[in-house]
């Protein structure tokens, strides 16, 4: 089996895709990703981890290299790009990352005669719906990424795909009103690789964490406002009062909102319990996670919250760690399955400020983070999650076959 992986971003690096892609070509299918070229990288590589990529052209400039990428479904140098692919590799199985390309690859499929999944790794028109309220869209966003034009698309194109993943039981339940049914759709999660998520690189954040003499709490993720980090902020001070005892919290990652976070942590006197790691590679989060006690996922709670379940949720639970989430449907459906943690409502910081004094137990803790890390071992991993996606293509493989031969 041959296949395409058409990515609207640029790769690398993004860890859903490497972990599908990685999964197919170690099972002996030939996988080439079909990329955007945000930096001007070469047309094409092949990764250390035998990854083929095949980036859209460099430009002359950033200019027109923006432009020449830009993903619209509409746009020629996709559709050039992804065909040429598709011949190059003589491919059985063309896959879409999320909704903005879905309709390129339906008519490269329909062309060439192959079935397409979409791997919906996001509700991509809520995700919008997000950025718009939080932040405001550009006026370029009115046309190309507008949540009610998404919507409408989503609607129109998903029926017509050959097979869909999505993350979460969630999102499951949601696309099955749009497609009015449960036939070639599978849940295949943003799990982790077990080994990976426990190995345990040394990074100077984690020996910082180690130091503190106090109750240490953990965010590893964009810094969004979507986030919720405002909440875990005002949440502190009432915690420390009660506790009398110290809180740090170590904030990793970047995004838009983080000058108004660090304003945030000056104007209610946190500084010497509240750092910033910025961006961190992925291979010491580990190591850092493992330096905590509690680890947050305090998502504001939205139409896209309520489907999405972050990769870091599960690296948490893997290391045995308890973790604190924000009332979106994924999250809790996850701490209330697994036993592993608690829930707020989202707003809630005087809330929030209780569970940490609860959470200060550290044998609850200890039986919190056992009881996630069990689940991890035995049900939430991509050992498991490979599985289902493997034989989803076999399965979208001989649907696409008895269809053809059906109506041929």
């Amino acid at each position: 089996m041959r296949a395409i992986y058409l990515f609207q971003d640029e790769y690398p690096w993004d860890i859903r895709v490497e972990k599908i892609v990685s999964s197919m070509i170690n099972a002996g299918i030939l996988t080439t990703i079909v990329s955007r070229n945000r930096r001007g990288l070469p047309r094409e590589e092949r990764t250390d981890s035998g990854i083929a990529i095949r980036r859209l052209p460099k430009g002359l400039t950033s200019i027109d290299r923006n432009l020449l990428n830009f993903p619209a479904f509409f746009s020629p140098i996709w559709i050039r790009e992804l065909e040429k692919a598709v011949i190059k590799d003589s491919a059985d199985i063309l896959i879409v990352r999320d909704l903005p390309l879905s309709p390129t690859a339906y008519y490269v499929g329909n062309k060439y005669k192959i079935p397409v999944i979409i791997d919906m790794a996001e509700n991509y028109p809520a995700m919008i719906q997000d950025t718009w309220q939080f932040q405001g869209p550009n006026p370029f966003d009115y046309l190309i990424r507008n949540p009610i034009l998404l919507r409408k698309l989503e609607r129109w194109i998903i029926p017509k795909l050959n097979g869909i993943w999505v993350v979460s039981e969630a999102s499951r339940r949601r696309v099955e009103g749009i497609t009015g049914c449960r036939n070639l759709m599978w849940v295949v999660g943003n799990t982790p690789r077990i080994q990976e998520s426990q190995a345990s690189k040394p990074h100077p954040f984690a020996d910082m964490l180690k130091t503190k003499n106090a109750l240490r709490l953990l965010y590893v993720g964009g810094l969004e406002k979507t986030r919720g980090l405002q909440t875990v902020l005002l949440s502190l001070p009432i915690a420390i009062k009660k506790l009398g005892k110290n809180i740090h919290l170590l904030i990793v990652g970047h995004g838009q909102a983080i000058n108004d976070l660090k304003n945030l942590v000056s104007n209610l006197q946190l500084d010497e319990h509240v750092s910033f790691a910025g961006w961190v590679d992925q291979q010491y989060v580990p190591g850092i996670i493992s330096a905590s006690d509690i680890c947050l996922v305090p998502h504001y709670v939205t139409e896209h919250t309520n489907t999405t379940i972050p990769n870091k949720i599960y690296d948490y639970l893997a290391q045995g760690k308890p973790v604190i989430v924000s009332h979106a449907q994924a999250l809790r459906d996850i701490v209330e399955e697994l036993g592993c943690g608690r829930f707020y409502h989202d707003h809630d910081f005087e809330k929030l400020a209780d569970i940490l004094v609860e959470l200060s137990n550290e044998n609850l803790r200890k039986t919190l983070g056992n009881a996630g890390r069990a689940m991890v071992l035995e049900k939430y991993n991509w050992q498991a999650d490979e599985k289902i996606l493997l034989k989803s293509l076999e399965q979208m493989i001989e649907s696409y076959s008895k269809n053809r031969k059906t109506f041929a």
